[in-house]
This record gives structure tokens, C-alpha cells and sequence, in this order.
């Protein structure tokens, strides 16, 4: 046992202060309501004073970008996080509208660690579970590697998680890969900012209001303009009146309220 104790010990510290790249898959679920699933890959940057959790496709329009190649894009589900390394405190990133928002929150997730063992892929895995954002969630992971991390705020057992998963099945994360970098990833363009936009720094509460504003005074730009002075693309209508304004509105809400399945659902936007 002690053997066994110390050759976790020698890994542990030749792993710390090495860069590495974890690779999920998340699966989830616009509407809890129903079967079906949508999909990205998230990208887990652990190096030795910080990490930072993002989207894969990110990288690639990181690359577009600094090529000049303007970039539109959204993301359905944005989990954008960093945070120091062995830290509680994370930094949240949204995108909104074109605007992009930045604000910390202290975060920590307590484990009941089971016994309960399997193999998967060849990876020896063990069982740990959590309450943690109003969900109970269910994780497995390997002691076989050293590194105290997982996806998204999901850290602090004693390997790295390999799976992750709500009870109602809500949302999966499945271990990829684990790579090796030669050095830090440079984000400052993806994480840090959005694609040459700076984040506006706000509280969490600020935050809230301001999507609970969005979604309350939709189209707001235009309420003060006169008919005939304005005209957008909304689904497969054209808006230029004050009544059509109006009557998307209505259509405006019900599609936020039906893709709304928030992942912490303590934190939930009181959409009705």
C-alpha cells in the first residue's frame, strides 16, 4: 500500500506543471422534454497555474479570425469558464447579441466517492457522485490519471473524470482524449475574448437582469423609431411595422422558453 501510495505521488508531480488538452464530448438537451440530443466537443486546458474550459469549434475560428476572416456564430449552450489552478473561483463568459460578458463565481463541488469499479476503454474507473446547480450528477473517474480536473465546474476527485452525467440524463460529458501540449494555449482570443470583443465585467445578478430584460423588451432598439425608418430578418418573416413588431414578440419568448434547459437549474432565469 505504501508503494501504491508513493508511485501516485511520483505521477501526481510529474504531471503538475505540465500543459494538457482534454477533449469531451457533451451531449444535451435543448428541451427536457424530450429524447432528442444535441452535441459539441469541449476542450478542457489544464496547465499549471490555471484552467479553462471552452468549445473546440472555438479554436478553429480562432485560427479563421486572426487570418481576417470575419466570423458570425453562436452557441446554443455557453460554457466558457477559467479559473485558477486548485482555485474555487471561476470566471463565467457569455456571448449576447454581439456583446460579451464576463463574471466570477465561487464554485465547489462535494463528492461521495463510491467503491463501485468498471472498465471502460481499457480505463480503470471508479464512481463518485454529487449534488451540485440544483441537479444530482454521477461521475466516473481514473486514478490511473493524476489529474485532479473534469468538465466544466466539475473538479477535486482524486484522477481525472472521464464521464459525467446528470440522473435525468439532461446532459453527458465523454472523455475523448488526453494530449500532451508543448506549451499554454494561447485563448486570449476566444476565452478571454470574443473574437476581438472585449468582455463588459458584470455580477452575476446584473447578468441575470439583463438576459431577463432581453427576453422581456425584445427588439427594444426599435420601439422609438418610426415605421418606415427600420426592417430586420426575424425567421422567415421581414419586420417593418409596429404591428409586426408586436406579433413576433409573443414567438420571440416561446422559442427562448422551449430551448430553455439550464444546466444549473438553481440559477435558472425566471422565463414565464
Amino acid at each position: 500500500m505504501k508503494i501504491f501510495k508513493i508511485v501516485l505521488v511520483l505521477m501526481s508531480s510529474l504531471m503538475f506543471g505540465q500543459t494538457y488538452r482534454v477533449i469531451y464530448e457533451l451531449k444535451y438537451k435543448t428541451d427536457s422534454l424530450k429524447d432528442q440530443y444535441s452535441s459539441q466537443n469541449m476542450v478542457l486546458d489544464i496547465s499549471e497555474h490555471e484552467t479553462k474550459f471552452y468549445y473546440e469549434k472555438l479554436l478553429k475560428f480562432d485560427s479563421l479570425s486572426r487570418k481576417g476572416i470575419n466570423i458570425s456564430f453562436s452557441m446554443p449552450l455557453q460554457q466558457i469558464l477559467k479559473k485558477a489552478k486548485g482555485g474555487k473561483m471561476y470566471t463565467n463568459y457569455y456571448s449576447v447579441d454581439g456583446q460579451y460578458f464576463q463574471y466570477n463565481t465561487l464554485d465547489e463541488v462535494k463528492w461521495e466517492i463510491s467503491e463501485e469499479n468498471k472498465i471502460e476503454n481499457n480505463n480503470q474507473l471508479q464512481k463518485a457522485k454529487t449534488f451540485f446547480g440544483g441537479r444530482y450528477w454521477e461521475a466516473w473517474f481514473s486514478n490511473d490519471t493524476p489529474l485532479q480536473e473534469g468538465p466544466y465546474k466539475f473538479k477535486g476527485l482524486p484522477g481525472l473524470i472521464y464521464e459525467m452525467r446528470d440522473s435525468k440524463n439532461n446532459f453527458i460529458y465523454q472523455f475523448i482524449s488526453l494530449t500532451k501540449l508543448t506549451d499554454v494555449s494561447d485563448t486570449s482570443n476566444i476565452v478571454e475574448s470574443c473574437l476581438g470583443i472585449k468582455p463588459i465585467t458584470v455580477t452575476e445578478k446584473q447578468f441575470k437582469k439583463i438576459l431577463l430584460d432581453k427576453y422581456l423588451n425584445p427588439f427594444s432598439q426599435f420601439n422609438n423609431m418610426n415605421e418606415g425608418n427600420f426592417g430586420f430578418q426575424y425567421e422567415d418573416k421581414y419586420i417593418t411595422t409596429k404591428k409586426e413588431l408586436s406579433d413576433i414578440k409573443s414567438s420571440y419568448q416561446k422559442n427562448i422558453r422551449d430551448h430553455y434547459n439550464p444546466f444549473e437549474l438553481d440559477k435558472a432565469i425566471p422565463y414565464r
